[in-house]
């Protein structure tokens, strides 16, 4: 995967040039400990044929096509539309502040369900 900045934040973007979605986009902020770091995750195919992300540094592991945790139900990625035209790869975002808003309202749901305090500083997440 390679890393894309939209405004403050970061997409992860993915070719599988085998599957059936050869292009896949999500949050590229580990929901588990912020980390920038999806899109260097590892990419692999569960035997039921779900393909699945695990970030590299937690090894917490996604549905890459639906953004699902698989590890732990709790923590889930934003993913998002993405498709090829005229050999140019396209990716449907919403505008850079509605997405920073997701983002953030994601990884608050996702820390009060994991039963945990989440607090933002200026600067980012503690």
């Amino acid at each position: 995967g390679l890393s894309v900045k939209h405004g403050t934040q970061e997409l992860a973007v993915f070719h599988l040039p085998h599957a059936e979605e050869q292009w896949l986009a999500t949050q590229n902020l580990c929901p588990h400990r912020q980390a920038l770091s999806i899109s260097r995750g590892l990419v692999g195919v569960q035997p039921n044929g779900t393909l699945t992300v695990a970030d590299p540094i937690y090894k917490t592991t996604y549905n890459l096509q639906t953004g699902e945790g698989i590890s732990n139900p709790n923590l889930n990625l934003s993913t998002f539309n993405a498709k090829v035209e005229d050999g140019k790869v396209f990716v449907q975002l919403p505008p850079c502040s509605e997405m920073e808003e997701a983002f953030e309202r994601t990884i608050q749901e996702s820390f009060k369900a994991d039963g945990k305090e989440y607090k933002k500083k200026t600067g980012g997440p503690v």
